[in-house]
């Protein structure tokens, strides 16, 4: 069952990397799905997305969770399995503390 939710993951993590592009519409912005997390009994998934500049990260969880019925319809049409998870956006803040930190680093080390 493990290596079906892996490969589940994969699949949902492609697809859905391919139908962001057309739904964020921002010029200048890289917004990628960094890792998708199926439960055991695939009805639901988690996808962690993160976004260059992350500036932009809250208006794209925005856009995102406006549109997630519309990415769930397109993915429910692709996917041939079934259930198809239902789809919950979360943004990767762990790039975002990750940063916070080494900036404290530096800004100590300057000192």
């Amino acid at each position: 069952m493990r290596r079906r939710v892996e490969r589940v993951n994969d699949i949902i993590e492609e697809q859905v990397s391919v139908i962001i592009p057309d739904i964020v519409e921002l010029k200048g912005v890289l917004v990628t799905v960094q890792e998708v997390r199926t439960s055991i009994d695939l009805h639901h998934a988690q996808v962690i997305v993160s976004a260059l500049p992350e500036k932009y990260l809250p208006q794209i969880m925005k856009r995102l969770e406006k549109r997630v019925g519309y990415i769930q319809k397109i993915l429910n049409g692709r996917l041939r399995m079934r259930p198809v998870p239902k789809l919950r956006f979360v943004a990767d803040t762990g790039s975002i503390k990750e940063k916070q930190v080494l900036d404290a680093i530096r800004s100590t080390e300057e000192d």
